[in-house]
């Protein structure tokens, strides 16, 4: 079953009668680690948003806590990726950051649950991970608001700036939405935006339109369109140095405002407010220099067998 549904996900099979009928058989199945974490990607990876997949997650997570002692590095990578997955707003026309606020209260309560169960997995692995599965332990992890105190905040905090020369523009950009909202003056937001300036020419247009949304998010209710480069550019220089009021008043002048006023400091009090609550996804297209396709998922999981697979 789990064959099947991973098999049906690598090559983009689509139907939901199919996959809510294999997780109604699988609620009654004895699965093993890997079986668990083929299902739960394999859910996540073709309905990310979809209510079989939210049931996927509250029925699976349980069963993938009780069992986490044997479950190998690549099995709950799987399983961290795809939560990363369901907890994002997908498209460019996401209107909020953190993504994991809309999902329904009982679905948010078990991501919860078994993040804070797995802390000291994560705390023990992080060092170890590849770039993307690092970067989307990170994400789903400061969506829910795990990373803020103690011993993970300080090791996320050191990763990040660690790796930054490891890390892929489009991991830059998730982990850039991820932290900045409850890290915006941290060192590692000055190292992710200036990375960014630094490498700002070398963006890809759908990087570009991905920094701009941000942007948007960042800066709403205040700018309602995406600024032009040169105003990004300044953004992520402002983001660099160390100055969020900066770099609040860098976009907002995209607005027609030519020096900061009341309404700069009202966005700028909003975003100290929205610091308070969880950090923000960035959409989940992820590519590089070489490929620039939309599957962007990148996920490391174990096939079917014993081989290990990159899709």
């Amino acid at each position: 079953l789990s064959s099947m549904l991973w098999g049906l996900a690598v090559s983009g099979f689509v139907h939901e009668a199919v996959f809510t009928g294999a997780l109604a058989t699988a609620r009654v199945l004895d699965l093993g680690p890997q079986q668990l974490a083929n299902i739960i990607w394999a859910c996540a990876k073709v309905l990310p948003n979809h209510s079989v997949t939210q049931a996927a997650i509250v029925d699976l997570l349980p069963r993938v806590a009780a069992k986490l002692m044997a479950f190998k590095v690549q099995e709950v990578s799987s399983v961290m990726n795809a939560l990363a997955k369901v907890a994002a707003v997908d498209g460019e026309d996401a209107t909020v950051l953190n993504g994991a606020l809309v999902l329904p209260p009982y679905v948010y309560q078990r991501v919860y649950a078994f993040l804070h169960f797995a802390t000291p997995w994560v705390e023990e692995h992080l060092c170890n991970l590849s770039s993307q599965t690092f970067t989307s332990v990170v994400y789903v992890c400061e969506l829910f608001g795990l990373t803020q105190d103690g011993k993970l905040g300080k090791l996320v905090e050191q990763q990040v700036i660690d790796r930054i020369g490891n890390h892929p523009r489009a991991d830059v950009l998730q982990l850039l939405r991820a932290l900045l909202t409850s890290r915006i003056s941290s060192q590692a937001v000055c190292i992710l935006a200036g990375s960014l300036a630094q490498n700002f020419q070398k963006l890809h247009p759908k990087e570009i339109r991905q920094l701009q949304q941000l942007a948007v998010v960042f800066h709403k209710p205040r700018l309602t369109f995406p600024p032009d480069e040169e105003k990004l550019y300044s953004w992520c220089l402002s983001l660099a140095v160390r100055k969020p009021e900066v770099a609040q008043g860098s976009i907002g002048e995209a607005s027609g405002d030519a020096e900061e006023g009341p309404l700069s400091v009202y966005t700028h009090e909003v975003a100290k407010g929205e610091n308070k609550g969880t950090a923000e996804p960035l959409e989940q297209d992820t590519f590089n220099d070489e490929d620039l396709s939309d599957d962007g998922d990148s996920i490391l999981i174990l096939e079917p067998g014993d081989f290990s697979y990159e899709c």
